[in-house]
């Protein structure tokens, strides 16, 4: 069993990104926690909060303590991070123990992911190191020009609709989060 928490764009250049934010909404780390619900004085996330800040290692720990929490209740699992154009941050492997329900798991890791708080520091994370809305525009853009350069009229809207095309809408993606991102 394979969990992925967090799909979201982001570039793998986030740790240089750690005290400077290209969002305002990052200006105040409490409030971006809190508008997205959750509650910023609860422990670890009070704690990696205080310097308005989250540092790779901080948020290596949190996933960290979601393993532990798992071997805790008894089911096997490791973490691991993704870096490449588009996404940057951890997630896991979890292993199903023979007998064990797969709904059993599920809740098991999604109680771990609360307790440790691990889906406010992930979002804080992919927040960070993802393109900000001027570089999402710009890359939208260079996804659409690929996809027409490609013979493929109405860009990547025109993609969704059509299953052949995921895998070209893929590289194209790719290719121009790379490009916008490498800017940087």
């Amino acid at each position: 069993l394979m969990v992925g928490l967090l799909t979201i764009s982001a570039c793998a250049t986030g740790s240089q990104r750690t005290t400077e934010f290209a969002d305002p909404a990052l200006d105040d780390l409490t409030a971006f926690v809190t508008n997205m619900g959750f509650d910023p004085t609860v422990s670890p996330l009070s704690e990696i909060l205080a310097d308005n800040k989250l540092e790779l290692v901080e948020y290596e720990s949190v996933a960290n303590d979601v393993v532990d929490c798992l071997a805790a209740r008894g089911i096997p699992a490791e973490t691991y991070y993704t870096e490449s154009p588009g996404t940057s941050g951890y997630g896991f492997r979890v292993d199903q123990p023979d007998g064990m329900a797969e709904s059993v798991v599920d809740a098991a890791f999604e109680g771990c992911e609360t307790t440790t708080q691990f889906t406010p520091v992930a979002w804080i994370w992919a927040s960070m190191v993802g393109p900000t809305e001027d570089e999402n525009e710009k890359i939208i853009g260079l996804i659409d020009k690929c996809l027409e350069n490609a013979g493929f009229a109405g860009g990547r809207e025109a993609s969704f609709e059509n299953p052949d095309l995921t895998d070209l809408r893929l590289v194209c993606a790719d290719e121009a989060t790379t490009e916008v991102l490498s800017r940087r």
